[in-house]
């Protein structure tokens, strides 16, 4: 089955599924900043944006720009964490030309691609990917990916 076809199938539930799960993220960012005392991340007179420790990593809450988080070099992704906490990871990272990340199977996800051409790889199957594409990968499932341009993506995933 294509990804055409597999978006057909579950009736747009594919684009829904990463819009949720990246809302899911943000309200929890702005949950927890709004019960630190004295800021209010969504009020227009706060300044810069602050930083939220979640966990080891410091998360922001809002990213202007995500072309200046991906990195593109020789010796394969150097992912940006967005957010990293005990049971959710979600990362933005990128592949040069003819690069790949090997099948791996792995925790639950979503891939949402935001520049380039490539290859999902999902249990053996190949889907065409292209700025907007967005893959769901269920639990277990051995996913890879291979880049024939510049391939920049935004990974959601359980930890």
């Amino acid at each position: 089955m294509t990804l055409w076809g597999i978006g057909r199938q579950w009736g747009g539930l594919l684009n829904g599924a990463a819009i949720l799960l990246f809302l899911g993220a943000m309200v929890y960012v702005v949950r927890r900043a709004s019960n630190k005392p004295g800021l209010s991340p969504l009020a227009a007179d706060n300044g810069p944006v602050k930083e939220i420790s979640m966990s080891t990593n410091p998360s922001q809450t809002l990213y202007p720009d995500w072309k200046a988080l991906v990195t593109f070099v020789s010796d394969g992704p150097k992912p940006y964490h967005l957010i990293k906490t005990g049971q959710f990871t979600a990362l933005i990272a990128g592949l040069g030309p003819g690069q790949k990340i090997p099948p791996h199977p792995e925790a639950p996800a979503i891939y949402h691609f935001l520049e380039g051409t490539g290859w999902m790889i999902v249990d053996d199957q190949r889907f065409p990917v292209k700025p907007g594409a967005t893959v769901v990968v269920p639990q277990g499932a051995s996913r890879g990916m291979e880049a024939e341009t510049r391939l920049a993506f935004i990974a959601a995933k359980a930890s």
